[in-house]
C-alpha cells in the first residue's frame, strides 16, 4: 500500500513539472499590436502591449538564415524588436510571437509574417565603385539605405612571411550611411603602375557575405609640378631686406635652410598684407596639369635672431589650421572647383598640430646636417582623379591657429590675420 501511495505522488509531481515547463496562459489578442518592418539584414518589429499587469513582455521565434530557430526577446516597456542576422531578401517569412506574463509563461502563438532587405553587407556592391588614385586606389559606394556592416579593402601583394602571392589587408571600415569614399594608398607592388584589388564584407557576426576582385586596376604617379614659372596672385609683403616674397613660396626650400646657411636676419619666406585672412591666393601653372595634390610647408624650429620678422615668423599664429583648395581655367571665375580641404582645430595643443615642428620646444635645429635629416613640416590635401586638367590653383586660407602670448608687447599680440606659408607645392600627374 505504501509503495502504491508513493508511486502515486512521484508521477502527480512529475506531471506538475511537465505542466509548468510547457505552461501557457490566456490571454485576449485584443489591445496588442504588432507590425514588421523591412530592413537591410532583418526586420524591425513594433509592438504595443495591452495596459495589463500581468504583462511581462513578448518573445518572437523565427526560422534564421541556416534553418536554426531564433530567439530575441523585449520587455513590455520597449516598443521595437530588432530581427536580424540575414543576407539574402527574405519574403513572408512566419514568426511566432508570445506574449509573456510575470511567471514566465507563454501565451498561445501569434503568427506574424516578416519579410527583410538584403544586408548592407551584399548590397553595398550594387553601386560600389572601383577607380584609379594617386599611388593606389579609391573605392566609392552610396549607402542610401543606412545598411551595416564592415568593408574590408586589400590587394594581392607578396606575403612578407610566406613569399607568396596573398591578398594583403589594407584597412577595415564599417560600412557607414550616405555617399562615401576610401582612399587605400601604401601598396607594395612589382609593377607599380596597376594592381589586383580585393573587397570582402561581412555582416556584424564576423560572417564574410560577399568578395569581388578587381584586376589591373591602373595606379596613377604623380610629380612636383616645377614651380619656377608660376605666378601668384593675392595679399604679399614684399620686403628684400628680410626676404620676405611670394616667391620664396616655389623655391625649393621646403625646411628653412636658406635660412640657417644664410644670416637670421634673412626669412626667405612668404606672409601676407593686414587683414588678409580669411582670404584667397592664386597661383598660375602656366599651362593645364591634372592635379594631384597640394602641400604647404612650415620651416623647421630654428634660431630666432633678433629681427621682429623672424621671431614672429616661428609662432604658430601665424599659420593657417583650415584651408581649402580649388581650381579653374578662367582666374577671374565665379565657378571655381573645390578639390579638396584641410581643417585642425584653431586651438588644437601645439603637439598635435602639422606646425609641431615648427614651435616644439625640443625641437630646435642646431646646424644643416641636422636639418637635413629631418623630416619636413607640411599639411597635406589630395585630390581625387579629375577628368579634367587645370592651369590655376585658389588657396584659400580661412583660419588661423591660436595664440595668445601672455605679457607685454609680443608679435603674436600684434599680428593683423597675417598669414605665413613657408613653401607651397603643387603635384600633378606624371608624365
Amino acid at each position: 500500500m505504501k509503495n502504491i501511495v508513493l508511486i502515486t505522488i512521484i508521477a502527480l509531481i512529475t506531471m506538475s513539472s511537465c505542466d509548468k515547463d510547457d505552461a501557457t496562459f490566456n490571454i485576449s489578442p485584443e489591445g496588442n499590436t504588432f507590425t514588421f518592418e523591412a530592413m537591410a539584414g532583418g526586420a524591425i518589429l513594433s509592438y504595443a502591449l495591452a495596459d495589463n499587469n500581468d504583462i511581462y513582455g513578448i518573445e518572437v521565434e523565427y526560422e534564421g538564415r541556416d534553418g536554426d530557430t531564433k530567439l530575441v526577446s523585449g520587455s513590455y516597456l520597449g516598443t521595437q524588436i530588432e530581427i536580424g542576422g540575414f543576407i539574402e531578401e527574405v519574403k513572408d517569412r512566419p514568426a511566432n510571437i508570445f506574449i509573456i506574463n510575470r511567471n514566465h509563461e507563454r501565451s498561445n502563438p501569434i503568427v506574424k509574417n516578416f519579410s527583410t532587405k538584403r544586408c548592407g553587407a551584399l548590397s553595398i556592391f550594387d553601386n560600389l565603385e572601383m577607380r584609379s588614385y594617386w599611388s593606389g586606389f579609391q573605392i566609392q559606394y552610396n549607402n542610401e539605405d543606412n545598411s551595416t556592416g564592415f568593408i574590408n579593402v586589400g590587394y594581392v601583394g607578396m606575403n612578407a612571411y610566406t613569399k607568396e602571392l596573398d591578398t594583403l589587408l589594407l584597412e577595415t571600415v564599417t560600412i557607414n550611411p550616405g555617399f562615401q569614399k576610401i582612399n587605400l594608398t601604401g601598396l607594395k607592388l612589382e609593377n607599380p603602375d596597376k594592381v589586383d584589388a580585393v573587397v570582402w564584407t561581412e555582416d556584424f557576426t564576423g560572417t564574410i557575405v560577399k568578395k569581388m576582385h578587381y584586376k589591373d586596376v591602373k595606379v596613377l604617379e604623380d610629380q612636383i609640378c616645377n614651380g619656377e614659372n608660376f605666378d601668384f596672385h593675392g595679399s604679399s609683403n614684399e620686403l628684400e631686406y628680410f626676404k620676405l616674397s611670394w616667391k620664396y613660396l616655389f623655391d625649393g626650400d621646403i625646411k628653412g635652410t636658406r635660412r640657417m646657411e644664410t644670416t637670421p636676419s634673412n626669412a626667405f619666406t612668404f606672409c601676407s598684407g593686414n587683414n588678409s585672412v580669411p582670404g584667397e591666393w592664386i597661383i598660375d601653372l602656366k599651362e593645364q596639369k591634372r592635379l594631384a595634390k597640394a602641400r604647404i610647408y612650415c620651416p623647421l624650429k630654428q634660431n630666432n635672431g633678433h629681427s621682429p620678422w623672424n621671431f614672429a615668423l616661428f609662432l604658430k599664429k601665424w599659420y593657417p589650421n583650415h584651408v581649402k583648395v580649388y581650381a579653374s581655367n578662367d582666374m577671374n571665375a565665379n565657378d571655381w572647383v573645390e578639390l579638396g580641404e584641410y581643417y585642425e582645430p584653431a586651438d588644437a595643443d601645439d603637439d598635435k598640430t602639422w606646425v609641431w615642428p615648427l614651435v616644439d620646444p625640443d625641437g630646435n635645429m642646431e646646424d644643416i646636417e641636422q636639418m637635413s635629416i629631418t623630416e619636413p613640416a607640411f599639411m597635406q590635401i589630395t585630390f581625387d582623379v579629375l577628368e579634367t586638367k587645370y592651369q590655376y590653383v585658389k588657396i584659400e586660407v580661412l583660419e588661423l591657429f591660436d595664440y595668445k602670448y601672455q605679457g607685454s608687447w609680443h608679435p603674436a599680440n600684434d599680428q593683423s590675420n597675417q598669414v605665413s606659408m613657408h613653401e607651397i607645392e603643387i603635384y600633378v600627374e606624371k608624365e
